[in-house]
C-alpha cells in the first residue's frame, strides 16, 4: 500500500516542485476557505518530501 502510495505521489510532487500544474486559482481558494486542512496538508507533504528524498538518495547510492 505504501508503495503504491509513493507511485502516486512522486509524479505529483515533481509536478508541484517544476510548476507544471495550473491549478493555481484553485488553490489559492482552497486556501483561503479551508485554512486548517491546507495547514495539515503542507505538513503531511514536507514529512513526505523528507522521506522521499532519504529513499532517493539510498537507491541513488546503491546504483
Amino acid at each position: 500500500m505504501v508503495e503504491k502510495l509513493f507511485q502516486h505521489l512522486r509524479p505529483a510532487y515533481y509536478r508541484i516542485k517544476y510548476e507544471l500544474t495550473e491549478a493555481q486559482p484553485i488553490q489559492d481558494s482552497i486556501t483561503r476557505e479551508l485554512k486548517e486542512v491546507h495547514h495539515l496538508v503542507i505538513r503531511s507533504i514536507a514529512r513526505w518530501k523528507t522521506i522521499s528524498d532519504k529513499k532517493y538518495q539510498k537507491m541513488k547510492s546503491s546504483m
